[in-house]
């Protein structure tokens, strides 16, 4: 359950409580051509899109410390994140973003690796019903480069009705680590952006 209480915590500060920071300092990754990321515990590769830069550490740390607020107010529990690893984070803006996570997986302290995520997606849901978020959701399954990704689509609706953004979360068990990555945007072009970013990146076998 600790671990849900975590995953849960990292998705939601991507999108909710970062658009709360307005104090994002950003450094720059690309300049005249793509930047190739690469994680060597998971064998990821990944390009960093033109026009988007990398999330500066203290903007995660901060997101971080807002999620752990959350959700103790949500649950009333305390969690502790310091066995999540930031891996590549990058935005155009606090409306369009990618972020991804990786921590150890064990199925022996963990439990169901499938119901694990199933529960981190009702709790996340109970999140944003309780901050009186009116939000569409459903579930999907997608093969990247040979891996089985987990998928949680998010719609977020604003006042008048309408989409004002969305949310696709991805979670696959890599080499006994779980990678959770979550794709925020508001517009179809940054969508087929950041989705493309995901989908043509790499995983070594």
């Amino acid at each position: 359950m600790k671990s849900n209480f975590i995953k849960i915590l990292l998705f939601f500060t991507c999108m909710v409580l970062a658009c709360r920071n307005d104090k994002k300092p950003v450094q720059a990754l690309v300049k005249d051509d793509e930047q190739q990321y690469y994680n060597a515990i998971i064998g990821w590769h990944i390009n960093v899109p033109l026009g988007y830069r990398q999330t500066h550490e203290n903007s995660l740390k901060l997101n971080d410390e807002n999620g752990k607020n959350a959700v103790k107010q949500n649950y009333n529990t305390e969690i502790n994140t310091d066995s999540i690893v930031h891996l590549l984070s990058f935005q155009k803006n606090q409306f369009n973003l990618f972020d991804s996570t990786l921590k150890k997986f064990d199925a022996k302290r963990d439990g169901d690796y499938f119901k694990n995520n199933a529960a981190t997606q009702k709790m996340l849901y109970d999140i944003y019903a309780a901050q009186k978020i009116k939000i569409d959701t459903s579930t999907f399954t997608q093969k990247i480069s040979g891996v089985a990704f987990q998928g949680f689509n998010i719609k977020i609706y604003g006042p008048n009705g309408s989409i004002v953004m969305q949310q696709q979360m991805y979670a696959a068990l890599i080499k006994g680590y779980d990678l959770g990555i979550n794709i925020s945007f508001n517009n179809e072009a940054d969508k087929d952006v950041l989705l493309n970013a995901l989908r043509t990146s790499t995983f070594e076998k």
